[in-house]
């Protein structure tokens, strides 16, 4: 709910954010910018799939799909063009003189003609001469990981082109032999290495890539803190190889990629009982429906029984149905570890911190549908209900602006994945979230959703037509004075008396105080109910008959009817 403003009060607040957790989607629509690269939807690669740039985004520089969003297109010119990937001999010179070509290590032995425009792994170090002796796609938490890229010449070699303007269809030199290795963890990307490749490094076809090796110097600290916070089950990670000029050029498709299968049999998520006075006992996994769906968020039209059977639920909603989401997690919010950006160190989450984000369709960034607290005698809960459009006393949850999103979407069908995360925006927050969900939204037309929250639910504690004709007056002659864009159309006393105000030092009654509610219209036609406080003078013998506006609190938008 959106809070409005808060004056006449005598108390002021002062707050320090702790750093924010990297929104790296910033990062890379800031950088896009600065590059003047367009968004597509997604990167060929050599095996004719595609690779869908991540929506949460892990990594400090200039990341492969900046630079590779429009290669798509790139790679439609080369089949028309018919052009080739890298510089020959038959090139011959640039307008410096030098050789378009730089002379390779050549392709020496079966494995690497076996694997052309591929990354292979293992589980030992790689011998590029071959056999792999540990060749795997699949690994687990408790294996190391090599891999090993087989290009079809050296790096310095492969033609690049302008990313910022396709009408440049000049295939570029890669003199410095620049390249950046590229990680998508499920779809999330972070870079794994980005250089040059120098001196007698500029005629390899080959190399080694630090994934999760034995040797620590070869490895990116970032990607393995990745892989040991993965949440417990099986995940896919994709290595791409792509050579890139300085001023941000890129080949039609990656010199090298390859997948694996990474599985996480532990839970490195959150404190447990081994981690001594960090846990906090919590309720456990209770039910089978718990068991069924352990780091889930499963979706109901009523608030989900943690203790009954899955025919309770559905994964399909019209526009307008209540639609409530229960998360259920490993353990209790505050025993999962949160980090602030920047950081290695784990935290506690002693306080149960949460928020809900809300992606709809192709949405990158999310939307915030809440952020709570699961502590005191919450502290141990191990599941929790989530109101994404709820009714009666939950509908006080609904959150106005993602309404608003749900009514302006097209007509037709919808996919709506809900993430819970533990802690807060803008201070620490865990690696990935404690819970995810996902479920189908149809908008047939003319159809629009209401907060399902309006005057109607604000109680009346006292019944006082004159005082309520004179706050409302107050109220609309304050709105003008002070240029607010609302008229207040009716006021409910929401106190079931008066309070009455003494001077501190002398006891003598100064004014009484009393709280109301008033309801306002606003020019587009929205409503919003907000907390008043009127006053009335003492001037010694009674009150004043008079009003004045004595504080301001908080506003939400309503139902208008």
């Amino acid at each position: 709910m959106k809070k409005k403003i808060f004056v006449f009060a005598a108390i002021a607040a002062a707050c320090i954010s702790a750093p924010a957790q990297l929104n790296l989607n910033k990062l890379k629509e800031k950088a896009k910018k600065e590059i003047g690269v367009s968004d597509q939807p997604s990167v060929p690669t050599n095996s004719g799939s595609s690779t869908t740039p991540s929506t949460t985004q892990k990594t400090t520089g200039t990341v492969s799909s900046m630079l590779a969003d429009r290669s798509g297109e790139l790679a439609e010119l080369n089949k028309k063009e018919k052009r080739e990937r890298y510089f020959t001999h038959a090139d011959g010179a640039n307008e410096y003189g030098n050789s378009y070509y730089h002379n390779d290590d050549g392709i020496k032995g079966d494995l690497h003609k076996n694997n052309i425009g591929k990354v292979v792994f293992s589980k030992a170090a790689i011998d590029a001469n071959g056999p792999v002796t540990q060749a795997a796609n699949t690994f687990s938490s408790d294996d190391n990981i090599y891999a090993q890229a087989f290009l079809e010449t050296a790096v310095v070699n492969y033609k690049v082109y302008n990313t910022k303007d396709l009408s440049d269809t000049k295939a570029h030199y890669n003199e410095t032999g620049s390249m950046i290795v590229v990680a998508y963890f499920d779809g999330e990307e972070m870079p794994l290495f980005k250089g040059n490749m120098y001196g007698g490094e500029l005629t390899k076809t080959n190399f080694s890539i630090g994934i999760s090796s034995k040797d620590p110097k070869e490895n990116n600290g970032d990607f393995v803190s990745t892989l040991y916070y993965a949440t417990m089950g099986t995940h896919t990670v994709r290595i791409e190889v792509w050579p890139q000029h300085s001023f941000g050029y890129v080949p039609d498709y990656p010199a090298a990629a390859g997948e694996f299968t990474y599985e996480q049999k532990k839970n490195t998520q959150a404190y447990t009982s081994a981690d001594g006075a960090m846990y906090t006992p919590d309720e456990g996994i209770k039910s089978d429906l718990h068991k069924k769906n352990v780091g889930r968020i499963v979706f109901a039209k009523k608030r989900v029984d943690a203790n009954g059977g899955s025919d309770q639920l559905s994964t399909q909603f019209n526009l307008g149905d209540n639609i409530y989401g229960r998360a259920f997690m490993t353990t209790s919010m505050v025993n999962y570890k949160t980090f602030l950006a920047g950081f290695p160190d784990a935290n506690k989450n002693s306080e149960g911190r949460f928020m809900v984000k809300v992606f709809i369709d192709d949405q990158k960034d999310g939307q915030m549908l809440l952020q709570n607290t699961l502590s005191g005698e919450m502290e141990n809960k191990t599941t929790f209900t989530i109101p994404i459009n709820g009714a009666g006393e939950d509908a006080e949850s609904n959150n106005e602006d993602f309404f608003k999103t749900l009514n302006a979407l097209p007509d037709g069908m919808h996919n709506v994945r809900v993430e819970a995360w533990g802690g807060m925006d803008y201070s620490a927050v865990t690696k990935v979230p404690v819970a995810t969900g996902e479920f189908t939204l149809i908008k047939k037309p003319g159809v629009q959703t209401k907060l399902g929250r309006n005057f109607n639910n604000v109680q009346t504690k006292m019944n006082n037509p004159d005082l309520e004709a004179k706050a409302l007056a107050k109220m609309n002659s304050h709105a003008k004075e002070n240029g607010w864009k609302e008229t207040f159309t009716k006021i409910k006393i929401t106190d079931e008396d008066w309070s009455i105000i003494h001077n501190q030092l002398t006891g003598a009654i100064l004014y009484r105080a009393i709280s109301i509610m008033a309801l306002a219209k606003w020019p587009d036609g929205h409503c919003t109910i907000q907390d008043f406080t009127i006053t009335q003078d003492y001037n010694g013998a009674g009150y004043q008959n008079s009003v004045k506006l004595g504080g301001i609190g908080s506003q939400e938008e309503v139902d208008c009817n």
